[in-house]
């Protein structure tokens, strides 16, 4: 509720076309701004299959929103619901199963998010983890699901009257790896954009976008590799719908 009135959308990521069991995930979004409550509500859907897992979680999120020197503070908290599943297909050996081979099942957990976010005229930037306490699931598999960080920043320049340049920053880490996205977009006339994103160790990446009316929002990304799958992953493309009201 922080950007819009209303918000939702609906996002589909294909990555590393042509890697044997790449990454595949979609989300859905909604968001409204209530002035009763002095903030926003908000509910999030994500699936994302890898290999012979599947991830799927839906978040109920809330916001406070709190004036604060010409800008707003929003204070948000969420949890929600995940599943992790396995579904292996192994070819069987001559002899007898290897036991240390993990069966199909799956696990249901809950999950807790918080963060913080500030915006001041063009200036946005703020902080959140997700999956606050570390996760040790040991059902069909054994791994712990450890809280993300992540701190972002964008700011809006404008270019006489019908230009603006966004750049914007994305710090990602689980306090052992991190991961810098990089992005820059150029607007036309607030309706059309163009951009491009580095991400470190991963891809570069183009984008562009179209707003019709002030209301709808189609995009779409490409990725190109440039880590090590770089020799066989043919990218990654990324397909966004939205829905504004201000």
């Amino acid at each position: 509720g922080l950007q819009y009135k209303q918000y939702a959308s609906i996002n589909g990521r294909d990555q590393w076309v042509n890697v044997n069991g790449a990454p595949k995930t979609a989300t859905a979004v909604y968001d409204i701004r209530l002035q009763q409550i002095h903030g926003g509500l908000g509910v999030n859907y994500m699936i994302d299959k890898i290999g012979f897992t599947t991830s799927q979680q839906v978040n109920l999120n809330y916001a406070y929103h709190l004036a604060i020197a010409q800008g707003t503070l929003s204070l948000g908290i969420s949890a929600g619901f995940s599943q992790y599943a396995l579904k292996p297909y192994w070819t069987a050996p001559q002899t007898l199963l290897d036991s240390a081979l993990p069966s199909a099942g799956r696990t249901n957990y809950i999950n807790v998010n918080t963060g913080v976010m500030y915006k001041v005229n063009k200036l946005v930037m703020g902080v959140n983890v997700i999956n606050i306490y570390n996760h040790c699931l040991s059902s069909p598999d054994v791994f712990n699901l450890r809280p993300h960080w992540m701190a972002n920043a964008s700011y809006l320049f404008s270019i006489g009257n019908n230009f603006e340049i966004k750049p914007q920053m994305l710090v990602m880490s689980d306090l052992i790896n991190a991961s810098l996205n990089l992005n820059c977009l150029a607007i036309y006339k607030k309706q059309y954009w163009i951009g491009t994103s580095y991400r470190t160790s991963d891809a570069i990446s183009i984008m562009a976008g179209v707003d019709i009316k002030e209301k709808y929002r189609i995009c779409y990304a490409y990725d190109h590799t440039i880590n090590k799958l770089a020799s066989v992953s043919q990218g990654s493309q990324e397909v966004g719908l939205a829905f504004l009201l201000k």
